[in-house]
């Protein structure tokens, strides 16, 4: 069985943490070409999802936090499962960054084999795009989730919930600029400019969620 496989949604946080450290670790020692910018991101975004699991779990439980203890039982849940939806990304942006190299290193010394690696990269683009913008719209309900941990849940772990919530808005800006980056090449057809407004309104998301939790965190001082 896989770290992945066995990191579920019930899985305490430190474990949780452990075995998306060994999912990235296998990605990134197995991996041709080795994993980019768009991987590093997901994995540092699981990362903080499991650490806004574990403020949620801190605060679940607790007396005095019992009108938000469901609240905060859920947001563990869901936390939970964006750390392992993130951990997969890992794999899955690893993979499509391996098809557009692989389109682009496609010989062109002929019109024929220009065509025909034009076309290969043109197929391979949007797959490469694809995928940081799983990881932007993952990050960015991760930071959504933090923020609400940091505004509601327990404060002697504030400043944990407002970090998760910024290292998520930084991986959302990261995972929006390989996105925009990766379409650079067709930046003016459809498929482009939707996924360019996706990007950009998961990015809008998670920067304002960060600034709500660091609004929390400043009130606790």
């Amino acid at each position: 069985m896989s770290a992945l496989e066995r990191s579920s949604p019930g899985t305490p946080t430190t474990n949780l943490i452990a075995s998306l450290s060994g999912a990235i670790a296998a990605v990134g020692g197995t991996s041709t070409p080795p994993p980019g910018g768009g991987s590093g991101a997901a994995s540092v975004g699981a990362l903080a999802a499991a650490l806004t699991q574990m403020v949620a779990g801190l605060t679940n439980g607790r007396a005095k936090y019992a009108d938000v203890a469901e609240e905060m039982r859920i947001v563990a849940h869901r936390a939970a499962i964006l750390a392992v939806e993130l951990t997969a990304l890992v794999g899955r942006d690893a993979s499509a960054f391996e098809g557009l190299a692989a389109a682009y290193k496609q010989p062109k010394a002929t019109d024929e084999a220009a065509c025909s690696r034009a076309a290969a990269i043109e197929r391979a683009i949007l797959p490469a795009a694809e995928a940081p913008l799983e990881i932007a719209r993952a990050a960015a309900s991760v930071a959504e989730l933090a923020a609400s941990v940091a505004e509601r849940g327990n404060t002697n772990a504030v400043a944990d919930a407002a970090t998760a919530a910024l290292i998520a808005d930084s991986v959302c800006r990261a995972a929006a600029l390989t996105v925009r980056v990766n379409l650079a090449g067709c930046r003016g057809t459809p498929g482009a400019i939707t996924l360019r407004e996706m990007v950009t309104g998961f990015a809008s998301a998670a920067a304002r969620a960060a600034v709500r939790a660091v609004t929390a965190a400043e009130h606790a001082c």
